[in-house]
């Protein structure tokens, strides 16, 4: 699945967790920034039960949680 997160830059590591309610959902495998929607934009698994794109979405990156938005592909 596709993944809208809400920050202007991003360097993954491998397997970066996703959050939902402090459960890992997933995980973030490759990522970069769009101008266009000047957002971050990646590439994640998601397991299953995470699928719905109701489901918020948070990484954390070093202390900060950031917000992310599930959504299908492609993003246009």
């Amino acid at each position: 699945m596709r993944v809208l997160i809400d920050i202007d830059k991003i360097e993954v590591t491998d397997g970066m967790p996703l959050y939902n309610n402090n459960k890992v959902a997933g995980e973030l495998r490759s990522a970069t920034y769009s101008p266009n929607l000047k957002k971050v934009v990646g590439v994640a698994m998601v397991k299953k039960e995470y699928w719905d794109k109701k489901n918020p979405i948070e990484l954390k990156i070093g202390d900060k949680k950031r917000k992310g938005t599930l959504c299908d592909l492609p993003i246009v």
